[in-house]
């Protein structure tokens, strides 16, 4: 386990890197102090939750991609969604052809 403040190439802007129960995460952080205090949350985090303190590097910002993901389509849906689209790019014959694959 450990967190480690690095700079960046450029002067003044720096990153952690966390490395808990084989999995690393690299996180832009910015300032020095910014990233030293941030990565003295994250240690204490990993010290009292383990691995639930992922949640902490990564914000909220996981959680709120799941909730706000569109449904993704069955094959059935996006198939027949793209045999409306192609109909009149191609051959009649073309498009009952891949009407009968599908």
């Amino acid at each position: 386990m450990g967190v480690k403040v690095k700079e960046l190439v450029r002067p003044g802007e720096f990153y952690i890197v966390v490395r808990f129960g084989g999995r690393k995460k690299v996180k832009f952080i910015g300032p020095k102090e910014e990233a030293e205090s941030k990565a003295a949350e994250i240690e204490t985090a990993l010290k009292l939750y383990g691995a639930d303190a992922w949640r902490l590097i990564d914000g909220n910002a996981r959680e709120e991609s799941k909730s706000q993901t569109k449904a993704v389509p069955t094959l059935k849906e996006y198939a027949e969604r793209w045999l409306r689209q192609i109909k009149d790019a191609v051959k009649p014959s073309t498009h009952e052809c891949y009407r009968s694959n599908l």
